[in-house]
């Protein structure tokens, strides 16, 4: 038999071998030294997304697997820091055979956006986000009305006098401010509004009447910044600080001035949210978290000079718009020539440095010009005349994990989405602008910076806008633009430039250039091209590909948005050349839900000639996951291509999951499933809301930001942990282990729930969150033998004083609200220590005293647990005391 000695200094050299049973004994040598050439299979995956590998793979050294058809395997590389270094990752067959994977780079820092962002759940019954006042919140009504409380009128009602009715008073009051039909004056509520927003951590909302504008409201806070304090953070991301409105929807929603704040709070989250309002202007920099739902920013009568822009952000933390209207423009001088034009324009969205960005249904149209510009006549300065920088989207470099989602954006001065940081743009249409829009990330134009990948997917382009005025022209005729070195551009649409069916058009608007530019196309990194073209791009190279796709472009030339703007409104008398811009005003007229249903419809219709619907399912179903490695991350709920169903399962219906054991991210939407079955997978909730009937064979759930999961009943779950967001159980739980650990998570546990043998709860719970149980009734949580449970002392990562003092707590179990609208619990709550359990207390940065770790309400049972030194259980509670 051969032996391989690997070592060069006995190349050479004789040695004695003693022989073993079998052997012949005898003097050897080695004749010949080297390395012995091992058949390693390699395979390929590419760093910081799902890729597919044609090996059954039992272990990975790093990332994450999950079986995929045919004996392949999906490998899991998202949670990779960027600039991990890895080359190479070492992995087992399901045969016990081994393979290296070799690890190609990513094309962008970030790889694509991670899909945790902020979201609330959304109410079926009004398609309006559903808000909640949290546990330390007040709620204001106001009114510019004749009608609204003054101090003087509460004095004269309550006949008390004037002086006593004080801002304390209003504050504490019952009855005044909290109802309709006590709506206060708004210049009355607005100093008690101010004071009550600059306290930390609270999520009280201003609540004001339909049909008033507001906008002449001069009363103002720190610094000139309006409405909203820039010391405020909101409760948590379950319970922002909330302004909206109330009364007739068929009433005029109210409109403010604006808010302009630079938050002072570098190191807490600023959770605010507006609903039902409109704004004049919105510009805020600074750590903070906004979402806008419903909501119309018009700044058609504002004034305002240089470098501003409609609806602003820098330096924030999580951005959300959902359902939202923008249609800015910027004036100077009134309503006459004259003064001196702004440097930038208006855009209708500009953000830069955002953590994370949601826009899910918005309507956006004509930033940053006016009607009456001269598209013919570019020499005329005024009205209003579009620039360069005047996007209807504005995003810079440094914002990451973008998502547009069900966007129509028109009639861009400039570009209809310029996106310089990557990130992901679906279901867009994309109608009548100069540029349709550019998606970068790093890489672009070789600038250095973080990003995401460029990703458009089913989206549509039609109609070059060709506007051009005397000052700083903005380029007019192409359509999607790519600078990153790789991304994805799949079932993208491009048709009709200049509609083919108008002489006038035709003559008078430029032909289109190129409809998809990807400006460095390296296969290496991975891109991925699949587009619709037709009538397109004329001037640079010809894209056209209808002929080779089989479509007759005779057929093409009549789906035009022309004809189909024609089906949806009366166009008697309008011509050719102006139903676009009838149509957008008509696009204004109508409900957000309206808005988006008329997106749907034009989005259909530009898709099926090329085979691109897919039909609506009208029945439940079993919605199987499965990673679309090319054109998602491969992980995102979100992602409708990740589907069997190609639709997001338990929107429309009430579904049936099967996970695959992918780890699945779960964000922005709201869905009620029968079941979801991770089969081996785990499941991560970011934001919106997930109502499953049985939660099964999970490794870990994990809630963060402001995820939420209702649970009536689970088998083989291992982990539950919450960072934030919300984690119900309404049925029995067992064997898993429990791990909360967050300033803000909220977990009921259910009416029995148990910590078997060999699992832990362990609880590290602050302030603003709460563990325990919920409602009426009765619950028991056992701690079983060889249970462990373990409390430990939250304490916020802060150098700002107040803010650690209103956060930190040691963990509890105790019985709670959801929200602050719910009645008081009075559940009958029990804490049983098994003989043989174990209970532990972390006293790290605990100071001396005496602290209860179970609540009111909640009657503790000792059965022969092991208890830590300085922990008892007196009169029923189990207490702590530090010395």
């Amino acid at each position: 038999m051969p032996l391989y000695f690997h070592s060069p200094l006995l190349a050479g050299n004789p040695f004695e071998g003693t022989a073993g049973d079998g052997m012949v004994p005898g003097s050897v040598s080695v004749s010949e030294w080297g390395e012995v050439a091992t058949s390693v299979p390699v395979a390929a995956a590419r760093d910081g997304r799902m890729s597919i590998v044609d090996y059954d793979l039992a272990s990975v050294s790093h990332g994450d697997i999950s079986p995929a058809s045919g004996g392949s395997t999906y490998v899991d590389l998202n949670d990779l820091p960027p600039g991990n270094g890895l080359t190479q990752i070492a992995a087992t067959t399901t045969d016990g055979g081994s393979i290296s994977i070799e690890v190609r780079p990513r094309n962008t820092l970030h790889s694509f956006s991670n899909g945790r962002g902020w979201m609330l759940p959304i109410d079926p019954s009004t398609g309006r986000l559903q808000f909640e006042i949290g546990r330390n919140g007040r709620k204001y009504y106001a009114t510019a009305g004749a009608h609204g409380y003054t101090k003087q009128m509460i004095a004269d009602e309550t006949g008390l006098s004037l002086s006593s009715i004080s801002d304390s008073y209003i504050r504490t009051s019952t009855v005044y401010g909290r109802s309709p039909e006590k709506a206060l004056d708004i210049a009355t509520v607005l100093n008690i509004w101010a004071s009550d927003t600059r306290g930390l951590f609270n999520s009280n909302w201003l609540i004001l009447q339909r049909g008033y504008d507001y906008s002449n409201v001069e009363q103002v806070f720190i610094n000139n910044q309006g409405w909203v304090s820039r010391s405020a953070s909101g409760e948590s991301p379950l319970h922002p600080i909330l302004i909206t409105s109330y009364g007739d929807l068929a009433l005029d929603t109210p409109v403010l001035k604006g808010i302009e704040a630079n938050f002072q709070n570098e190191e807490i989250y600023t959770w605010l949210a507006y609903q039902d309002v409109d704004f004049k202007r919105y510009k805020v920099a600074s750590r903070f978290s906004s979402i806008f739902s419903h909501v119309k920013i018009v700044n058609k009568d504002f004034n305002f000079k240089g470098g501003h822009r409609t609806l602003y952000m820098c330096a924030g933390i999580n951005a959300t718009w959902f359902k939202e209207e923008l249609s800015p423009r910027l004036y100077w001088g009134g309503d006459s020539p004259g003064g001196t034009p702004p440097h930038d324009g208006a855009c209708g969205v500009y953000h830069s440095g955002t953590l994370s960005l949601l826009m899910l249904k918005c309507f956006i149209d004509q930033a940053g010009w006016s009607d009456g510009f001269s598209r013919l006549d570019p020499s005329i300065d005024f009205p209003l005349y579009p620039t360069e920088l005047v996007h209807n989207v504005y995003g810079q470099y440094g914002s990451l994990n973008v998502i547009i989602r069900e966007l129509f954006t028109s009639r861009a001065g400039a570009q209809g989405i310029q996106q310089r940081g990557g990130g992901v743009i679906e279901d867009v249409f994309f109608l009548d602008n100069n540029i349709a829009g550019n998606n970068f990330g790093v890489g672009a134009y070789n600038i250095p910076g973080e990003g995401n990948t460029p990703v458009y997917r089913h989206t549509v382009t039609t109609s070059c806008g060709g506007r051009r005025g005397p000052n700083r022209p903005p380029a007019r005729n192409w359509g999607l633009e790519v600078g990153s070195r790789g991304g994805v551009a799949h079932n993208t649409i491009f048709m009709h430039a200049r509609n083919p069916n108008d002489p006038v058009e035709i003559a008078t608007r430029i032909a289109g250039r190129n409809s998809f530019d990807p400006r460095h196309p390296d296969t290496e990194l991975g891109w991925w091209v699949r587009s619709f073209v037709h009538n397109y791009a004329t001037e640079w190279t010809s894209q056209e590909n209808a002929v080779a796709l089989g479509r007759d472009p005779a057929m093409l030339n009549q789906v035009t948005v022309q004809n189909f703007i024609s089906t949806r409104m009366d166009t008697t008398g309008i011509e050719e050349i102006d139903k676009i811009q009838a149509y957008c005003m008509f696009m204004r007229t109508l409900t957000p839900a309206q808005r988006v249903a008329e997106l749907q419809a034009v989005l259909a219709y530009f898709r099926a000639p090329w085979g691109l619907n897919i039909p609506a399912r009208i029945n439940p179903t079993t919605a199987v996951f499965q990673p679309a490695t090319e054109i998602t991350s491969g992980i995102l709920y979100a992602d409708r291509d990740n589907w069997s169903t190609q639709d997001i399962p338990g929107v429309q219906h009430v579904d049936t999951v099967q996970a695959r054991g992918v780890a699945v991210r779960f964000g922005e939407n709201t869905v009620n499933l029968v079941s979801y079955d991770s089969e081996g997978g785990k499941l991560e909730l970011s934001s919106g809301k997930m109502t499953v009937g049985t939660l099964a064979n999970c490794r870990q759930v994990t809630t963060i930001i402001s995820g939420q999961v209702f649970i009536t009943s689970q088998e083989n779950v291992e982990t539950y942990r919450a960072e934030s967001g919300r984690i119900v159980l309404n049925g029995a739980a067992t064997g898993h282990n429990l791990i909360v650990d967050g300033q803000s998570p909220e977990v009921a546990l259910g009416p029995n729930h148990i910590i078997a043998s060999g699992k832990v709860m362990d609880l590290r719970c602050g302030r603003q969150g709460a563990v325990g149980w919920i409602g009426t009734g009765t619950a028991t949580l056992t701690i079983a033998a060889g249970g462990t449970l373990r409390f430990r002392r939250f304490m916020l990562d802060s150098t700002v004083t107040a803010a650690v003092t209103a956060a930190s707590r040691m963990s509890i179990l105790e019985r709670f609200r959801l929200t602050g609208d719910d009645p008081q619990p009075t559940v009958a709550a029990s804490l049983v220590l098994a003989a043989g359990s174990i209970v532990e207390v972390d006293t790290t940065g605990v100071a001396p005293g005496t602290y209860d770790l179970t609540g009111p309400g909640v009657t503790v049972v000792n059965q022969g647990a092991t208890l830590p030194a300085g922990v008892a259980v007196v009169g029923g509670v189990l207490r702590l005391t530090v010395s």
